[in-house]
């Protein structure tokens, strides 16, 4: 079994695109799953992908999702902005599941099905201040073992794992490579 992981940041400023994939094929969307050639999907997003705001033109797509989700959606056009946020959200659980709904929709409508890990933001995003500074290796651990979990009952099937930062590569790296 081939095993996809996917960093991704806020798909909300998403544009299409066409993406060269390895195996030579080009492919039209804003993400970059149908390139490819896994049996499953991970996708890593942090928790504050559900309070995004986007200038200067959006993806309906993940507007679409938003609303799906149970997300509260402001938009300002299709040429101006749009801001998502949580709505009727009353614990850091509720939170976690409408990240977990979005991120989940926005794969399917960007190409493939997959889970989605969500993972604790740090600092001061969209006027939130998320979480107690984690060190790199606490936010790597609590990713791996949400991983695990989703694959626990086939991980001896695994026979390769692909890691694709095409969307996240502005946060991700750093920590789950054990910077500091």
């Amino acid at each position: 079994m081939r095993v996809l992981i996917s960093t991704w940041g806020s798909p909300l400023g998403w544009r299409r695109a066409k993406y060269r994939c390895a195996d030579g094929e080009v492919v039209e969307g804003f993400t970059t799953l149908p390139c490819h050639r896994a049996d499953r999907a991970i996708i890593v997003a942090l928790d504050s992908a559900v309070y995004s705001q986007q200038r200067g033109g959006y993806n309906a797509d993940a507007v679409e999702c938003a609303r799906a989700a149970g997300l509260e959606v402001e938009l300002e056009g299709q040429a101006g902005g749009a801001r998502i946020r949580p709505s009727g959200v009353r614990t850091y659980a509720d939170w976690v599941e409408a990240a977990e709904r979005y991120i989940k929709c926005v794969a399917e409508r960007g190409g493939r099905r997959a889970d989605v890990v969500v993972a604790p933001a740090q600092g001061r995003v969209g006027g939130f201040s998320y979480g107690n500074p984690l060190r790199s290796r606490d936010f790597l651990a609590a990713v791996l073992a949400k991983a695990y979990l989703m694959l626990e009952g086939s991980l001896g099937d695994v026979s390769a794992i692909t890691l694709d930062v095409t969307h996240g590569i502005n946060y991700m790296p750093g920590p789950c490579a054990g910077g500091r």
